[in-house]
């Protein structure tokens, strides 16, 4: 008989990969699922990166474990402009994304049976690795009625002996919401207080949409209680080169290279070397395609608005919108029959927590105008069936 450990078995499989295995054809898929960005460097940018690092061996190499000391400088100066705040590079960690970032951070700075708040519906990669790290989630439930905003007063009831940290993610998945500075901050001085560890997600800081603009998030301060994690996949459209950062109190630092040594010794040397050059030459990928992704996300919640199959508040910032279903088809169903009869992917909002059994969740990122024109005349055609 095959075994598996019994945390691992209990652990729910992942949601994207379970519904595209229900597609039909997965090279003519319309996917409203994964949240990431259409854009990516052009040949052009491509080819003159390649000049730059085609003659250097070293990157056939493992870098320090932390990332190359020239390119944690370059991203430091980055965070620095981009807050507004000097950030001491010594302090920056280069990753193999902000998932791997996350999970070996969490293993850190919890034992088995600590308790971890996460703010619901959340992100489901996050739920995983608590459940991993054999820790207790602690689900701090927001409502459709009040945009998904958790409330302060709520997150200091719930907080015990046992709490080691709080997770946030804004711009938020998968809601879209963006929490303001003013909460951010009252939480930050909750976590100084109780001696809780805030770990800060912004994956996706260069999108939040405002009077028709992408701006960028600007929340951080000095503190030995915060933890940012930040991802170059989203900001700079390099899903598949696997690179992300980690901002850390220094005192955590050599605790966290035991981890990073032993999961993947050194992020991707030439991911760095890509990240280093992107920098240096000012290339703003976001700047660049901010027309596309402001119409396509005008586009989608038009569509969302106009539907009767739907109920939304409008997201401000991310890929996404988290919608509620106006009928009593459970989501699940909804998005199975999308997959499998369609060649459609939507990701059901019960992935996301069990309250949110009658949520979809939107992810636009992907997608120009006449995609996702079709993709409405599918989800309303399955809709009528159902």
């Amino acid at each position: 008989m095959f075994q598996v450990a019994k945390h691992v078995a209990q652990i729910m499989d992942p949601p994207i990969v379970e519904i595209h295995n229900l597609l039909l054809d997965k090279e003519k898929t319309i996917s409203f699922g994964q949240g990431v960005p259409f854009f990516h460097p052009d040949d052009e940018m491509m080819r003159e990166f390649w000049l730059d690092v085609k003659n250097n061996h070293d990157i056939h190499q493992y870098t320090p474990d932390l990332g190359y000391t020239h390119v944690r400088k370059t991203v430091s100066h980055f965070l620095s402009s981009h807050y507004k705040n000097e950030i001491d590079w010594s302090g920056v960690i280069l990753t193999n994304g902000a998932n791997s970032a996350f999970f070996n951070i969490l293993s850190v700075i919890v034992d088995p049976k600590d308790e971890v708040m996460i703010i619901s519906p959340y992100y489901f990669n996050h739920l995983m690795a608590i459940q991993l790290l054999h820790a207790t989630p602690v689900f701090i439930e927001t409502s459709y009625e009040n945009s998904f905003i958790p409330d302060i007063d709520d997150i200091v009831s719930r907080i015990t002996q046992r709490t080691k940290a709080i997770i946030i993610v804004s711009p938020n998945n998968p809601t879209g919401m963006v929490y303001n500075n003013k909460l951010l901050n009252k939480i930050l001085d909750v976590c100084e207080e109780r001696e809780i560890y805030f770990l800060f997600d912004e994956t996706y800081s260069e999108f939040i949409h405002k009077e028709d603009k992408i701006i960028a998030s600007y929340f951080y301060r000095k503190s030995d209680r915060l933890i940012h994690i930040g991802s170059f996949s989203k900001n700079f459209g390099l899903s598949g080169w696997r690179i992300g950062y980690l901002m850390l109190p220094k005192f955590l630092i050599k605790h966290y290279i035991k981890l990073q040594d032993t999961i993947m010794i050194s992020p991707p040397t030439v991911s760095q070397l890509l990240v280093d050059f992107l920098i240096k030459n000012g290339i703003n990928l976001v700047f660049r395609h901010m027309q596309d992704l402001i119409e396509s996300r005008n586009l989608i919640l038009r569509k969302i608005e106009e539907s009767e199959l739907f109920e939304v508040k409008p997201s401000t910032g991310a890929f996404y919108f988290f919608v509620k279903l106006q009928s009593a088809i459970n989501s699940t169903t909804f998005c199975k029959k999308l997959a499998s009869e369609a060649n459609l992917v939507l990701i059901p909002g019960n992935v996301f927590g069990k309250p949110y059994a009658q949520f979809v969740r939107f992810s636009h990122g992907t997608l120009k105008k006449p995609t996702i024109e079709k993709g409405f005349e599918l989800i309303n055609s399955i809709a009528d069936k159902l």
